[in-house]
């Protein structure tokens, strides 16, 4: 969930053009597709390939942004310019997150030792809420070696109910517990 401080700025600035241009709605789609095209590793290796000119790269932004706005449009543009492409597998979570910010959200993540179904992530979220006092958007990734129990984390805040976790805390009270000498 670490995003490179560059990728945010150019993130932010494309929100806030999106939103002072009244073209939130289409940009934010643009944006989602960004995403899903660079979740594709054959994509991400591509346009991170030196070996690849950056004309061919163009050329390749050209036809994804065929039918996005023309703001995205100039921004893929603008990054290909700045030869700043590599912040484009980033692009869609640091915006994502300009978005869920808007609404009063934050994003965190559940580690679990085996997949969380929607109903899961909901229940959780709906348990944190009041902690963090705002609407929670899970997503889930399995850590097998967790074996039993999750691990939540949200705003660089860490809530452990792990097995393991719940196993070292146990562990520390023990150490620290004072020995009765009769």
């Amino acid at each position: 969930m670490n995003t490179s401080p560059v990728t945010v700025r150019f993130a932010g600035a494309l929100f806030e053009l999106a939103r002072e241009k009244g073209a939130a709605a289409e940009i934010d789609r643009d944006v989602e597709k960004i995403g899903a095209e660079f979740s594709v590793q054959s994509v991400r290796a591509y346009f991170a390939d030196a070996r690849v000119p950056l004309a061919e790269k163009r050329k390749q932004l050209v036809t994804l942004g065929a039918s996005f706005h023309p703001l995205t449009r100039n921004f893929l543009s603008l990054l290909a310019d700045k030869q700043r492409l590599s912040i484009l597998p980033e692009l869609a979570s640091a915006y994502r997150r300009y978005v869920l910010r808007e609404k009063g959200a934050v994003e965190g993540e559940v580690e679990s030792a085996r997949p969380l179904g929607a109903g899961d992530l909901a229940e959780i979220a709906a348990a944190l809420t009041p902690h963090f006092k705002k609407q929670i958007v899970l997503t889930n990734r399995v850590e097998p070696a967790l074996l039993a129990g999750a691990r939540v984390v949200v705003e660089n805040r860490m809530i452990d109910a792990s097995a393991q976790g719940r196993l070292e805390a146990l562990r520390t009270q023990m150490l620290a517990a004072r020995l009765n000498p009769n």
